[in-house]
């Protein structure tokens, strides 16, 4: 055990231009795979484009999967539910209900997925 425990604070990195959300979240991986991957330097990045932007990195992935889950999630739920509406009405035949329902609920799944797309769009604008 060494004490007291070695510790530097620098040297300081400056981050200029980073206009873009691309060219931040570049700045980010590059310079983690030099403090990361090699083994000689034991370092901690910190400052405000780890510290708030590092969130960003993966961000349209899971984006896209968390929407994909809840479109999934839209289509069971709504077949589910007009399944169990028309059965009750007693008013079609099991093949008309089990259509209707899988066409109903086909209508709502595309209509959220439209909405998801929109909304990813326009939060690539602001």
């Amino acid at each position: 055990v060494q004490v007291p425990i070695p510790y530097a604070a620098g040297p300081t990195m400056f981050a200029f231009d980073l206009f873009t959300h691309q060219t931040t979240i570049d700045m980010l991986e590059e310079t983690r795979a030099i403090c990361d991957d090699n083994p000689e330097i034991h370092c901690w990045l910190s400052g405000i484009p780890y510290d708030y932007w590092s969130q960003y990195i993966d961000i349209w992935k899971n984006f896209w999967k968390i929407g994909l889950i809840a479109v999934l999630a839209c289509f069971g739920v709504s077949f589910l539910f007009l399944v169990s509406k028309l059965y009750m009405d007693r008013l079609f035949s099991t093949g008309k209900i089990i259509g209707g329902s899988l066409i109903g609920s086909l209508m709502i799944t595309i209509t959220t997925a439209a909405s998801l797309v929109v909304v990813a769009g326009l939060s690539t604008l602001f």
